[in-house]
């Protein structure tokens, strides 16, 4: 994220009140939570699509 927000910074493509906008704003990160999960044979678990755990 860091890489992307640098590079940004110096696209001339992006207008000026953007790029410094983007310099001025102090970058937190998201916190992100993955989780890989086995089935169990001990409770008949089956192999299930991902699915977002917001409702």
């Amino acid at each position: 994220m860091e890489q992307l927000r640098e590079r940004r910074l110096i696209d001339s493509r992006l207008p000026r009140g953007y790029r410094n906008k983007v310099a001025m704003t102090k970058f937190i990160p998201w916190p992100i939570e993955i989780r890989f999960c086995e089935p169990s044979n001990a409770t008949n678990q089956t192999e299930t699509p991902p699915r977002s755990g917001i409702t």
